[in-house]
Order: C-alpha cells, then sequence, then structure tokens
C-alpha cells in the first residue's frame, strides 16, 4: 500500500514537473493572464516571456466573484525592466 502511495506522488510530481515545463516554453510565444477577483481580494497572474508576475490587491469595497482567462500573441521587447529582472534573476 505504501509502495502503490509513494508510485501515485511520484507520477503526479513529473506531470506537474511536465506541466510546469510546458507552460513555462509556451509562455515565449503566448501572453497569458488570470484574474480571480472574490469579495475584497484580486488575484492576478501573468505568464510571458519564462517570467510569472503574481499581484495580489485587495479591495475596500466587496466585488463580485470573477474569474478571467485572456490570452494575446507574445508582445515584442523584455517583459521585464533590466533592474528587476538582475534582482529577481529571472530571463535573460
Amino acid at each position: 500500500m505504501t509502495r502503490r502511495l509513494l508510485d501515485l506522488a511520484t507520477l503526479l510530481s513529473l506531470l506537474l514537473c511536465l506541466g510546469v515545463l510546458a507552460l513555462w516554453a509556451r509562455s515565449y510565444w503566448v501572453h497569458d493572464q488570470l484574474q480571480v477577483c472574490a469579495v475584497d481580494h484580486w488575484l492576478i497572474l501573468h505568464s510571458t516571456s519564462g517570467v510569472i508576475f503574481v499581484f495580489d490587491n485587495h479591495f475596500i469595497d466587496s466585488q463580485p466573484f470573477r474569474l478571467v482567462w485572456m490570452r494575446q500573441p507574445q508582445l515584442a521587447g523584455p517583459a521585464l525592466p533590466d533592474v528587476v529582472r538582475s534582482m529577481v534573476r529571472f530571463g535573460n
């Protein structure tokens, strides 16, 4: 039983790794954005040029629940300014 659970966890870990790798490679061709808005909280995830941005905001007043997925072709040029790129050590 323990062996099967370990095999299952290993398989799930491999699938997660492959999925993240595919999304990372895809981000060089496609700009994705996921927005989640619930009550007083707003979370935005951007994936572009091999970088993932996470924005976390709080509202003063309450908002209705909203889930938005946006996709567009990759824009030319770097996704991050050089200063930020060097601080977080992502990208080129």
